[in-house]
């Protein structure tokens, strides 16, 4: 009795002190490959929450693989009732709000107001920053100048973010040389460094509010949770991928405890596809039902219907000693083994015992592979005992084919072939989950997590979508390989050269370059020339445009880009052309107008550059103003302007 009371006086403790914060806001692209995919603060991405995917892959096609995915915890406190943290798609409630707890595992509404952002940062900015930052004129990176670090003088929030402290005084002063935590020059700690060529950063807490969206006790956890890609000439190009530090700043000690991961998969036209589950990769897919997707609508991929599914690489600590092959390598009970796919589930997008989860308890049932009703799975045909499944065999993997030789999902004894055309399914909507537990989540601990949204598409078999998968699991296996290295030791790639240009002056510039490679070339066009990736700030000293070229090689080849830069007016006269030019509103969301104010200018066409010197817009204007409407994610934009009198460039934020 008196371990009862002393958990529910805890519980009543913690919801007693529970914030009332605004539900998040924010959202960021990660674009920096073959995916352009959108991730919002609040435990539920990839999507625009206005029922349009945002997981654009191939990027710039218009076709999406995944229309949602959500992040899901949940464990038994010591008198075993379930607390949950986990959503969908955000319509019916809230579960996540945006920063950390404090040493009491409490948030407040200021600080959930003032975490409601995401930070982005391209590993080459990083880059250029540790060699830029004393030099004249330039312009530190606002996500690198407010990085929310210990100490930062700069930053609006401090959320623990990991840095790089150059003289290690304890605190992130950008001005002292500190920097984002990328592993320059040391070997990658793939739970600490900031990985991928970009990456996404931000903080949620379960504690800023009542869990309206699955109607359950909170945990009182902070997930510092980071989204990365890499840019590359092989499978990477075509995957994102996702850590987790997970950290139990409640009083409480939950066990069995799980996480999951949700995914409503819409492989371009939603209602023809299958789902399926790898046992051995922990790998959860879908797959297309038919050899072309849709209906012929731009929005369907057609012939060739590619493969995405979630895989995870490390999940967390297994319960010591519990006598379970909890990775599946053959060794029961291993030093530090940790669990990886524990459970396949896959649900209708209806009610019922099979369909969404309303509760806190159904959320919890479905990580444990348990339906609605409180019926474990059970192998073959629906799953469910009323569904034609084998009572007498528990599954903890729905649809597994014959992935399981071992029988790890089936009490250790192999069972026959099990997929949704042997159920007799018809390829339809499909949402499944994957998780991963049980385990021990006591006070104080701390978890890391790390998992794939995973694409693939085979162009070779006309007529089979599966083949499809079988690529995805071969892709699967690469990221593991890469992963298990902390991607130190990826393939090599013939150099994609871009200039970024940054204009500090009318004719002072920073030329750099966003390629990793092991010599640069720059030819400035006036007889000077560089061999550093990052030289230093360039003066023109005529009044013409030059061709700057850039030659980049490394070892598997060289290549060569080359843009325009250079100034036609110098002194007062060109500065009074620069600050004629308005852009307005600046930031903007997209839309923006460019006017001027000098009698007799006019602007002859407007072209925009993303941060990488990339060309994303152009057109003809003859004309002294013009209202612009894009459709830009997020970030820092260059608009160069041609007119009568020469050609000028403004920089444009977009929120």
């Amino acid at each position: 009795m008196k371990k009862l009371f002393t958990s529910l006086f805890l519980i009543s403790l913690a919801l007693f002190g529970m914030a009332q914060c605004l539900p998040p806001t924010s959202s960021a692209y990660l674009d920096v490959n073959n995916v352009r995919a959108r991730i919002n603060l609040g435990g539920s991405s990839w999507w625009g929450q206005q029922g349009v995917a945002q997981y654009e892959v191939p990027a710039g096609s218009g076709k999406h693989s995944f229309f949602a995915g959500a992040f899901w915890i949940g464990g038994q406190d010591p008198v075993d009732v379930p607390h949950v943290a986990a959503v969908r798609f955000r319509q019916v409630g809230e579960d996540f709000w945006p920063g950390p707890l404090d040493q009491n595992g409490q948030v407040d509404s200021i600080a959930c107001l003032n975490h409601d952002r995401i930070y982005k940062l391209n590993r080459w900015e990083v880059a250029e920053f540790r060699v830029r930052v004393n030099q004249f004129g330039y312009v530190i990176p606002q996500d690198i100048l407010e990085w929310p670090a210990v100490g930062n003088p700069y930053a609006l929030a401090i959320a623990n973010a990991p840095f790089r402290d150059v003289n290690n005084d304890g605190i992130y002063n950008p001005y002292d040389g500190d920097y984002p935590a990328f592993a320059f020059d040391v070997p990658t700690n793939k739970d600490y460094h900031l990985l991928g060529d970009q990456c996404l950063w931000w903080v949620e807490n379960d504690m800023g509010g009542m869990h309206t969206e699955s109607n359950s006790e909170p945990l009182g956890v902070e997930l510092r949770c980071m989204a990365y890609a890499f840019s590359t000439c092989d499978p990477l190009d075509n995957q994102t991928f996702y850590r987790y530090e997970v950290i139990n700043k409640s009083s409480i000690d939950y066990h069995d405890t799980y996480i999951g991961l949700w995914t409503d998969t819409d492989l371009g036209f939603a209602e023809d596809d299958y789902v399926q589950c790898e046992v051995m990769r922990h790998l959860g897919f879908t797959y297309n039902g038919f050899a072309m997707d849709g209906t012929g609508s731009p929005q369907h991929y057609g012939a060739h219907p590619p493969a995405a599914g979630l895989g995870i690489f490390q999940g967390p600590f297994a319960v010591p000693n519990d006598g379970v092959d909890n990775d599946r390598d053959g060794i029961v009970d291993e030093l530090a083994e940790r669990n990886m796919m524990s459970r396949f589930v896959y649900h209708n997008n209806a009610s019922g015992v099979q369909g969404d989860p309303q509760t806190g308890l159904d959320y919890y049932n479905y990580m444990r592979g348990v339906w609605i009703d409180g019926a474990p799975m059970c192998y073959g045909e629906t799953g469910h005992p009323n569904g034609g499944c084998n009572v007498n065999v528990p599954a903890q993997f729905m649809f597994p084919a014959m992935s399981d030789p071992m029988g790890y999902g089936t009490g250790g004894v192999p069972q026959p072939l099990w997929t949704e055309q042997t159920a007799g399914n018809p390829p339809l909507d499909r949402r499944f989950m994957i998780s991963s537990g049980p385990f021990d989540f006591d006070s104080g601990a701390t978890e890391y997590i790390h998992y794939g949204a995973l694409w693939a598409r085979d162009t070779s078999d006309i007529n089979d979508p599966f083949s499809s998968a079988e690529t995805l699991f071969l892709a699967k296996d690469y990221c593991q390989e890469k992963f298990d290295s902390a991607f130190d030791n990826l393939d090599c790639c013939t150099p994609e050269v871009v200039i970024h240009l940054d204009q500090v002056q009318p004719n002072q510039f920073f030329f750099s370059s966003p390629e990793e490679g092991a010599t640069y070339f720059w030819d400035f066009g006036d007889g000077t020339t560089s061999t550093e990736r990052f030289p230093p700030q360039h003066v023109y000293s005529d009044n013409f445009i030059h061709i700057v070229t850039l030659t980049v090689t490394n070892a598997c080849g060289t290549t060569t880009a080359s843009m325009l830069a250079g100034t036609v007016f110098f002194g007062v006269e060109e500065l009074e052309l620069q600050e004629s030019i308005v852009l307005f509103p600046n930031p903007t969301s997209g839309e923006f107008t460019v006017s001027s104010s000098i009698n007799g200018l006019v602007i002859e066409s407007v072209a925009v550059l993303n941060a990488l010197g990339k060309l994303v817009y152009k057109e003809e204007v003859m004309s002294t103003h013009k209202l612009i409407q894009l459709d830009l994610s997020s970030g820092i934009y260059f608009v160069q302007l041609t007119s009568n009198k020469g050609v000028i460039s403004k920089k444009l934020v977009v929120n």
